[in-house]
């Protein structure tokens, strides 16, 4: 009995030992979308659950939803929990957001006149085209680049 608890402790710290921490980081996106004869109501830009692959653009937790007031945009947000989200901003920066291939982008119109009717555009902004900055307390803030 006294092996049986001896071997069950041990391994109940060996866990505590090795087990490895999840962290959040904060991000903001932002950019400017300025597109004629088109009045942007909402934008859909990629959260960190989509970009590692876990999920889809289209599904749960595969977007995060702007709704600008200009066409200037601005929206905070956090990252999935993640041991990768641990690092300082730039290791997150150039071992995550950097290695991406591309940033979607989907922007959306209500038609005029036609109720529950949308014009959408999408768009695959290459990475080298992103700006990446770190802010106060080590937000990322996650720029995109003017779209005309």
């Amino acid at each position: 009995m006294k092996q049986k608890l001896s071997i069950l402790i041990l391994i109940f710290f060996s866990q505590i030992i090795y087990s490895q921490s999840d962290c959040i980081k904060s991000l903001k996106y932002s950019g400017e979308i300025k597109i004629k004869n088109f009045k942007v109501e909402t934008i859909l830009l990629p959260r960190t659950n989509f970009l590692k692959g876990y999920v889809k653009f289209d599904e749960i937790g595969g977007y995060i939803r702007v709704e600008p007031k200009s066409e200037l945009f601005e929206k905070r947000s956090v990252t999935h929990l993640s041991s990768e989200f641990c690092k300082n901003s730039d290791e997150i920066i150039d071992g995550f957001f950097k290695k991406v291939k591309n940033y979607p982008i989907r922007i959306i119109e209500k038609k005029k006149d036609h109720i529950g009717e949308y014009k959408t555009l999408e768009f695959e902004i290459p990475t080298e085209k992103m700006n990446f900055k770190i802010g106060e307390n080590g937000l990322i803030e996650i720029i995109f680049p003017k779209i005309e």
